[in-house]
């Protein structure tokens, strides 16, 4: 009887762990995704600031020659 009580013990345990173990792999995919999306905005943003520096590295380009 106590072996019983033991292995029952034990299988709780492991659900137990195991369910925490889903939920830490589920919030690990969430951040990842979360990730992704930040990754691309940033890629996006400098892509802006790219063309906005050759805008305005074009504008000063004559500027400076006539100087």
């Amino acid at each position: 009887m106590q072996n019983f009580i033991i292995f029952i013990f034990f299988l709780i345990f492991y659900h137990y762990i195991y369910s925490i173990d889903c939920k830490v792999i589920l919030l690990s995919e969430r951040e990842l995704t979360a990730t992704k999306t930040e990754y691309a905005n940033t890629q996006d943003d400098l892509k802006s600031l790219q063309s906005a520096g050759q805008i305005i590295g074009e504008v000063l380009r004559p500027l400076y020659r006539v100087l």
